[in-house]
């Protein structure tokens, strides 16, 4: 029998396991109860092929010696996901416009935890979609803000692209001497954003960065790359708003 803790879920002829590990091993007093719920796993992001299946779970216990029934409500960007009421959110046919954060409420009684991500404070677990020969990635607009030092103005939102083993950091293509990634989805949103692509490589640390299109040269042996958007100021009200898809073009060349 398969326990709530070792969950697979079953969809269109294929095993997902949408259970990550348990967030402290077997140490029993652990995870702490919130509200007499314990969180065993979080939804993790995921990185899917259009066409593909997302899966997001969440594995609750209720502590409470009523031992009440748990009920579930998926939400995307903060709105309900309707009839989405399983501890489990299975995405289908995914596409570009699925691309956002998704939590999960848990009810238990008269009170609520909302849970999307291990990290304290994260809007939720994200999802990534990759387009065709994942020369095309789209991910979600982290809210935030800050500086770079190659660009003077401030950002008030990023996203740093995932590849489908759901890392943040890329191999080049067999061949590849140079990368040039695009931001494509600035004429998406009215009022245009303004975007600053930035390219980093892990061994040194270098990187480059320019509005809208941005290249790298030489790439080095063993080296991997990271690629982000930033969305930058002055737009006043700034589009797209937190969890809108952003898509940017990644181009290995010999």
């Amino acid at each position: 029998m398969i326990t709530n803790k070792e969950r697979l879920i079953i969809c269109a002829g294929l095993v997902l396991c949408c259970a990550p590990v348990p967030v402290q091993g077997a140490n029993p007093k652990w995870p702490k109860p919130e509200k007499g719920i314990k969180i065993y796993s979080y939804p993790e992001d995921q990185v899917v092929l259009t066409n593909g299946t997302a899966c997001f779970t969440v594995v609750p216990e209720t502590v409470s010696k009523t031992k009440t029934t748990l009920t579930y409500q998926w939400k995307k960007n903060g709105t309900n996901i309707p009839s989405m009421t399983d501890p489990s959110l299975i995405l289908t046919n995914v596409q570009g416009s699925d691309v956002g954060f998704y939590t999960v409420v848990i009810m238990h009684g008269g009170s609520s935890v909302t849970v999307g991500s291990a990290e304290k404070g994260a809007p939720g677990a994200r999802l990534f979609v990759q387009v065709g020969t994942n020369t095309a990635t789209q991910g979600p607009l982290q809210p935030g803000q800050g500086t770079k030092h190659c660009f003077t103005n401030k950002y008030y939102g990023w996203v740093t692209f995932k590849t489908l083993a759901n890392s943040t950091w890329w191999t080049p293509s067999n061949g590849a001497t140079q990368v040039t990634i695009t931001d494509t989805s600035t004429n998406n949103y009215n009022p245009q954003y303004v975007p600053i692509v930035q390219i980093v490589e892990d061994g040194t640390l270098n990187s480059v960065c320019h509005s809208n299109v941005a290249m790298f040269s030489p790439l080095h042996t063993g080296h991997k790359y990271q690629f982000t958007t930033f969305v930058v100021t002055p737009i006043n009200p700034p589009p797209p708003n937190s969890g809108n898809q952003l898509t940017l073009d990644i181009n290995w060349q010999p």
